[in-house]
């Protein structure tokens, strides 16, 4: 019967506490895990669409409102050559400093809209798809 213990009752006396004692490691560890925005590379202030909205509504602002800002700075990369800064925003706009980068950061998804920092070490928001139709314009 003892051998039996051994056998069997040895390993799962063991390595039970140890298993305990993993979980515990991994729980711990994951309360103080940054988050994933920061893991995939997005700065702390960028917010998505929905908590745009949430923040713009709560200033009055409607979803239609908001889509009438994104396509009027669409228009202005398209004036300006497909690169904004915050500056741009604020001028054309006439929002606030504050209010211009949430509203520009919310729209960088890296397809759409990415952000870039340019030799002077400005903040420049790039339009790709722009850029790439000015270039093939130019091109031709």
């Amino acid at each position: 019967m003892n051998e039996l213990f051994f056998w069997f009752g040895f390993p799962f006396v063991f390595f039970f506490p140890i298993f305990l004692a993993f979980l515990a490691l991994r729980a711990g560890l994951a309360l103080f895990r940054p988050s994933s925005r920061l893991r995939d590379g997005c700065s702390p202030a960028h917010i998505d669409e929905h908590e745009l909205l949430a923040q713009l509504q709560s200033g009055g602002y409607t979803y239609r409102h908001i889509q009438g800002r994104q396509a009027q700075l669409f228009k202005l990369a398209q004036r300006l050559g497909g690169r904004l800064t915050v500056s741009d925003i604020v001028i054309e706009t006439g929002l606030g400093v504050e209010e211009a980068e949430r509203f520009i950061e919310a729209m960088v998804d890296n397809s759409h809209v990415r952000m870039d920092i340019d030799d002077n070490g400005m903040v420049v928001y790039d339009f790709p798809e722009i850029i790439a139709r000015r270039e093939r314009e130019t091109d031709s």
